[in-house]
């Protein structure tokens, strides 16, 4: 394919994609005023569906520096929605984080309410084409960030 310019190149059109359905979240989470972010929930998310990861590969799954990740567990665990607890890695001391009662409750609630925003921004597109969509953009991510090297540190 021939770009003439970046506005014209599929990139662009993914990021513009990327943003707006990042605002509808950021959104979503504001109106509904629950007691974590969007952030936040990816992260108890992940850890719900990853149980024990340690802070650096969970950095690596949700695409966020490692301080960042520290960050926003610290505020989950000051929240009481998740604890850090100290452990072995071989002969390494680490943190695992593990999601608490109240962080699979305050999940739950929320989970529920994403369901019906899927719901709404899906009902007017075929699940097939959804479901491709989704496996295409898991390829496009990869493919991008082995072979710019990309990394969130």
């Amino acid at each position: 394919m021939k770009y003439t310019s970046y506005t014209n190149f599929w990139l662009h059109d993914l990021e513009l994609t990327s943003r707006i359905t990042h605002e509808i979240a950021r959104k979503f989470f504001e109106t509904n005023n629950f007691q974590i972010n969007i952030d936040e929930y990816i992260i108890i998310d992940t850890l719900l569906n990853n149980p024990d990861l340690l802070q650096m590969k969970l950095a690596k799954m949700i695409l966020k520096g490692r301080a960042h990740t520290g960050r926003f567990l610290m505020s989950l665990e000051d929240k009481g929605f998740v604890e850090r607890i100290p452990s072995k890695n071989g002969k390494r001391l680490v943190i695992r984080s593990k999601v608490t009662d109240e962080g699979k409750k305050i999940h739950s609630k929320i989970t529920k309410n994403i369901q019906e925003l899927a719901k709404e921004c899906s009902e007017s597109l075929p699940d097939e084409m959804l479901a491709n969509l989704q496996k295409n953009l898991k390829q496009i991510r990869a493919s991008l960030q082995e072979k710019f090297d990309v990394k969130f540190e």
